[in-house]
């Protein structure tokens, strides 16, 4: 049976709103670089190259904050689902759950129902959210892979390392992706609560 999580709809549905409304701002960079032929007002599009580039530049490096926050959230949300349907597998079993990683939590999913995750509709893409979510977190982005730098004559000089290519359409196509893997994956489950109850004995010591 199909996951049943309004709590992961709700969160993708959010990530898409937020995807949309970064890029519906109206402010001071946006005006700088619209130029009145398409539409921008002349009183506020920058008067020199180097306001120009100032405004670009910002708005670039917004762009890539925004990129990087979607994949980082899909990354974790399907980390965390994996996580919770590891664990609730367990818990029916009488077996206490334990620390789980995305490992773990994937051989436990896999014997389970006797499926092998690669076997999901778009895999590969959550592979590349995964990779790419770590490459950001760790390396700039840098992807591992390289591309080779060559004078006129073919004469090879040198190797450069690419980064992942951030796109508003990659980053909607990956948020889609997440969805589809997610409800084909077998299991089901209750949204999640607000708060995470645990059965002790004693009171769980608090932090000091």
């Amino acid at each position: 049976m199909p996951i049943v999580n309004s709590w992961l709809d709700t969160r993708l549905g959010c990530l898409r709103t937020f995807l949309q409304r970064a890029f519906e701002v109206d402010d001071i960079y946006t005006r700088a670089v619209t130029p009145p032929e398409a539409g921008g007002d002349l009183e506020q599009y920058a008067k020199t190259l180097g306001g120009l580039e100032h405004a670009f530049g910002v708005l670039l490096a917004y762009q890539d904050i925004v990129f990087r926050g979607v994949y980082m959230e899909l990354n974790a949300l399907v980390e965390l689902e994996l996580k919770c349907l590891a664990a609730s597998i367990m818990s029916a079993r009488g077996e206490e759950p334990g620390p789980l990683n995305r490992g773990s939590a994937r051989t436990i999913i896999e014997r389970e129902y006797g499926i092998s995750l690669r076997d999901l509709p778009r895999h590969d893409e959550i592979d590349e959210i995964r990779n790419m979510a770590n490459a950001y977190k760790h390396d700039d982005g840098f992807s591992g892979t390289y591309e080779e730098i060559a004078t006129s004559d073919g004469t090879v000089v040198a190797y450069r390392e690419s980064k992942y290519k951030l796109s508003w359409d990659k980053a909607s196509q990956s948020i889609q992706a997440v969805h589809e893997f997610m409800k084909a994956l077998p299991g089901e489950r209750q949204p999640f609560p607000e708060f995470r109850q645990i059965l002790v004995v004693e009171p769980p010591t608090q932090a000091r």
